[in-house]
């Protein structure tokens, strides 16, 4: 979907990614309110810094257990790197809280290669453990 490139559209695409991840995929609710931070994160990220007049959310599983959650703004840019905020400023935490909570999530994530795109990668339930199984 694309929804105008407006701070008042985070919610409504939270809300819309919080329905398919607990109705569609079955993700457990812990893991569906960290999701929704990371969701935010990178949807606030495309808000803040896009050019366009829109903004693209997609989420969709590209295998079973898996689920990708992507934003595109369609503003082509350098790859954007976690900053290292100091204790006063109060943005530019967003890359890291998203690197921490993904990793958190066992995932993966990045941008593509012209920067449009920013993507996170989930398990729907916890990664697998060290003995190969994972808590359902």
């Amino acid at each position: 979907m694309s929804v105008p490139r407006e701070n008042k559209q985070v919610p409504v695409v939270r809300r819309i990614g919080a329905a398919w991840l607990r109705q569609v995929c079955g993700m457990p609710e812990d893991r569906v309110e960290t999701a929704l931070v990371v969701l935010s994160e990178l949807l606030t990220n495309a808000v803040v810094h896009g050019a366009g007049p829109s903004v693209g959310y997609r989420s969709w599983s590209p295998q079973q257990g898996l689920v990708q959650i992507e934003i595109d703004d369609g503003t082509a840019m350098a790859t954007p790197q976690p900053a290292q905020a100091q204790p006063w400023d109060e943005s530019g935490r967003g890359l890291f809280l998203v690197r921490v909570l993904v990793q958190e999530l066992g995932g993966d994530w990045g941008f593509n290669a012209t920067g449009t795109t920013a993507w996170c990668r989930l398990s729907i339930h916890s990664a697998p453990t060290e003995g190969g199984r994972g808590d359902s």
